[in-house]
């Protein structure tokens, strides 16, 4: 799982998984990235969906969960994925 919702709560937040180096840089200069509650606490960031960061930021992000993921599966997991 590279992230998940919460779709009734409010604000709207999404919890994405990165590398724990990269999850602790974003949480300086946004507020709206805290450290990890639900996911692995190392690797899961809840992201709360403000005006404080953009819709590119936090599509950018899914994007590198996403990836991050991918890249740690194994390689036979990729290959039954077709990756």
């Amino acid at each position: 799982m590279f992230a998940c919702t919460e779709p009734d709560k409010r604000p709207a937040r999404i919890t994405i998984k990165l590398d724990p180096l990269h999850g602790q840089l974003l949480r300086s200069p946004h507020a709206s990235v805290q450290p990890g509650d639900h996911m692995n606490k190392d690797h899961g960031n809840p992201v709360t969906l403000s005006q404080e960061t953009s819709e590119d930021e936090v599509l950018a992000w899914i994007d590198e969960s996403y990836e991050w993921v991918v890249r740690n599966l194994s390689r036979a997991d990729r290959r039954s994925l077709g990756l």
